[in-house]
């Protein structure tokens, strides 16, 4: 065959395929934003609520920009949009100078940016079924692990465990847990003690709530062979945000313990409690605070107080490294033990929905 015959072919080919790929690129990237800065940004519009239209580009991902800076928007492919007064169009979408047109096999309708209340694309979640899931009350689980020892000059070893259940809808919330630690060291206990509890919550208003707890505990290591803790009262959110809670509570307890010598103490009182919690954008810190007092002794109470850290592993998405400190606080503990004990642990964490 003639080298220039050849060359030619070639040459053609590659023409064409360089235009193939040119339109499969921009088919891709067929929608278009203009900001009112002069700003041209080409993506795929994926959806538009509370005032930000998300863009999915090629340059940086998923970006939201506030609809009251965009000057001009199109879509290559037919889309949902809605208007505040309950209009909804599918239609591609479409503008000329400020008038924003929506054209489909469904009608047609104009408007404006800042009027446009929500797109979405078919296939999508429409308003009304996300109201429906908002709605639901979703179950949360995860559980705890920790195992350790040490064996040489001294001989110690740890097992922990620990888990929750947490059933959380808009107007309420209810908790399940239960821990179990055991320890030796020296061929000596440590540690041996137990737990399972309750918590319910209930919204008054958007901050106000009404809650009640209950908890069944056993520690042999401060010859308690039962404690049993109940209480009721109001909660505050002080701090409610995406990021970050906080919440503060009062009520009235019921407090019973019962020791190994076969002796108890019940005794009504007051519940003050505190609950924080943080997520950062590498882990999530929670702190939970306690005060019992006793009412017919002020100077009789026990105080607790437990913080973690969950450090996710990003491989795995389910599971996380949780650092943590424990302290439990007695101001009357039976004779010839502290009134204070403190535990600092590391556990493995695996959640799940």
């Amino acid at each position: 065959m003639n080298p220039m015959h050849m060359f030619k072919i070639i040459r053609s080919v590659a023409v064409t395929g360089l235009a193939g790929l040119i339109a499969f690129g921009a088919s891709l990237y067929a929608d278009t934003i203009e900001t009112l800065n002069g700003s041209t940004i080409q993506g795929t519009v994926l959806a538009s609520r509370d005032g930000k239209i998300r863009i999915e580009t090629d340059f940086a991902g998923v970006i939201e920009i506030d609809q009251a800076q965009i000057a001009a928007i199109t879509t290559d492919d037919a889309v949902f949009v809605a208007l505040p007064e309950g209009d909804t169009v599918r239609g591609r979408i479409e503008t000329a100078g400020s008038a924003v047109r929506v054209s489909g096999p469904s009608g047609a309708m104009q408007t404006s940016v800042t009027e446009i209340k929500e797109i979405w694309r078919p296939g999508d979640q429409t308003p009304a079924e996300r109201e429906i899931e908002a709605q639901r009350r979703k179950w949360t689980y995860n559980v705890a692990f920790d195992l350790n020892g040490r064996t040489g000059n001294s001989d110690r070893f740890f097992v922990g465990f620990s888990g929750s259940a947490v059933l959380k809808g808009p107007n309420d919330r209810l908790a399940f847990f239960a821990t179990l630690g055991q320890a030796e060291e020296n061929d000596e206990t440590s540690q041996d003690d137990g737990s399972v509890g309750v918590d319910y919550s209930n919204n008054v208003s958007d901050k106000l709530y009404w809650y009640a707890k209950s908890t069944l505990s056993f520690d042999r290591v401060k010859d308690i062979d039962m404690r049993s803790q109940s209480a009721a009262g109001f909660g505050y959110n002080w701090i409610k945000t995406e990021r970050q809670n906080l919440e503060v509570r009062a009520g009235l307890s019921y407090r019973f313990e019962n020791y190994n010598d076969n002796t108890d103490f019940k005794s009504v009182g007051a519940d003050f409690g505190l609950i924080h919690a943080y997520e950062f954008n590498w882990g999530k810190m929670v702190n939970l605070l306690s005060y019992t007092p006793s009412f017919d002794d002020f100077a009789n109470y026990v105080i607790t107080h437990r913080s973690t850290l969950d450090l996710p592993l990003k491989a795995s998405g389910a599971w996380s490294l949780r650092l943590g400190i424990e302290n439990d606080y007695t101001s009357k503990p039976p004779s010839g033990l502290d009134e204070l004990d403190t535990l600092y642990f590391s556990s493995l964490v695996f959640t799940w929905n």
